[in-house]
């Protein structure tokens, strides 16, 4: 009996770590795609004239509309929980969707989270379109939210490079949709989007690491 306990200990019992931890590391590794094709951001303006596109990288996408003095809180907590630990990253940005004329306002609010935390907003971006415009991209992700009477959202959304949706599939309902991720609830940041902005980052690094051991494997082969 102590025979077999042993050896389960040596030889079965890594494997099953071995086992748990890959399986880990595969779901660790991949954020499930909701919706692709999400619509562009090429018809909005910027503050800098700098056209945006989401295949610069990981795009928090939000909505503030004609409410930017409205969602001060909300973008607090976002420079808290999301931008402050990620914008050293070439490949993440924020975007802040709002309707024309607020730019005053924008570049009110950018000044107002530097002068909060001194953190460089360079990766902070504002877009600015018509109501419409608005619109018809925020129905194009198909969540199961809507914009209100001034065109914003508490909730902000993941587009990844290819410009598709993510989000978790099987998301608890600790922040009501498992499209968005709910920007008044400092819980609901800390233990979804926090994490899965990391989830994708590293799904880039992992990709980017495989390719270069691709191109180094074919140049030893031409040798």
């Amino acid at each position: 009996m102590k025979k077999a306990l042993v050896l389960f200990v040596l030889f079965a019992l890594p494997v099953t770590i071995y086992i748990i931890f890959a399986t880990a590391a595969h779901n660790f590794a991949h954020l499930p795609v909701l919706t692709e094709n999400v619509y562009p951001l090429d018809n909005f303006e910027t503050l800098d004239d700098d056209p945006i596109s989401y295949d610069q990288g990981v795009t928090i996408l939000c909505f503030f509309g004609d409410n930017i003095k409205g969602m001060r809180g909300n973008a607090y907590n976002l420079l808290e929980k999301a931008y402050k630990k990620n914008h050293i990253y070439t490949d993440f940005k924020i975007v802040v969707v709002a309707e024309d004329e607020n730019q005053e306002e924008a570049t009110q609010l950018i000044n107002q989270l530097h002068d909060f935390t001194g953190v460089n907003m360079l990766k902070w971006k504002f877009a600015f379109g018509s109501k419409s415009e608005i619109q018809k991209l925020f129905n194009s992700m198909q969540t199961d939210l809507e914009l209100d009477k001034n065109m914003s959202t508490p909730f902000v959304f993941i587009i990844d490079k290819e410009g598709n949706l993510r989000g978790r599939k099987d998301r608890e309902e600790i922040d009501e949709s498992r499209f968005g991720y709910e920007t008044r609830s400092i819980a609901a940041l800390n233990n979804t989007l926090v994490d899965d902005i990391s989830v994708l980052l590293a799904e880039y690094r992992l990709k980017l690491k495989s390719n270069e051991r691709d191109i180094t494997s074919e140049k030893h082969k031409k040798k």
